[in-house]
């Protein structure tokens, strides 16, 4: 989807801009979209509900993965290629380039060690 695309080209631009290319933290991550079909969502303007699920186990948002064997749990299932089925065959995940967030480690806690 063009769309979609020129606006991840532009906010990672500005990314750069803000932070250089060396903060950019970039990934690829599996996407699972469960009863939605991955071509649909690819086809459509706004690309991922960033409002998510309300039932969401951490919280509402969008989950990725970097392992197959996590997103496969919420692929999109069907028969033959083409027809949707919650038994199907057929697993469908999306492939998506992320920007994540800038990642602060904080001190643990509970470390007898200072220097950790």
């Amino acid at each position: 989807n063009l769309e979609t695309f020129i606006k991840y080209a532009i906010e990672r631009d500005s990314i750069i801009r803000r932070r250089g290319g060396g903060m950019l933290n970039e990934d690829y991550f599996l996407h699972g979209t469960r009863n939605t079909s991955p071509l649909e969502l690819a086809k459509c303007s706004h690309g991922f509900d960033m409002d998510g699920r309300a039932n969401s186990f951490y919280s509402r948002g969008i989950y990725f993965a970097h392992r197959s064997r996590y997103s496969h749990h919420y692929a999109f299932r069907d028969l033959e290629g083409t027809i949707p089925a919650a038994n199907g065959p057929f697993f469908h995940l999306l492939i998506a380039s992320v920007l994540r967030g800038v990642i602060k480690k904080q001190p643990d806690p509970w470390c007898e060690d200072e220097s950790q």
